[in-house]
């Protein structure tokens, strides 16, 4: 059985995961932030090919990646929003 803390860190992943953006959102998001793919993928431990692929969606991302990602687009949207 799953302790409170693992069930409360599967909630939060599920919350972020359903919170990505759509893919033409999800470049828009990344380009008005003015960071590049190559920027983005080394801060999430991707590759280019995987951020741009995610973009596409010729893939999606999965596991802890697409945590990261999630909470990394929803920080710069946010940021975005508040300048």
């Amino acid at each position: 059985m799953a302790s409170a803390t693992e069930l409360q860190a599967l909630i939060k992943k599920t919350r972020a995961l359903r919170r990505l953006p759509l893919p033409a959102e999800r470049q828009r998001i990344r380009l008005e932030a003015g960071i590049t793919q190559q920027e983005l993928a080394s801060a999430l431990g991707a590759s280019r090919v995987s951020v741009s692929r995610w973009e596409k969606v010729v893939r999606l991302p999965r596991g802890d990646k697409a945590f990261h990602y999630a909470l990394a687009l929803q920080q710069l949207a946010s940021k975005e929003e508040g300048s």
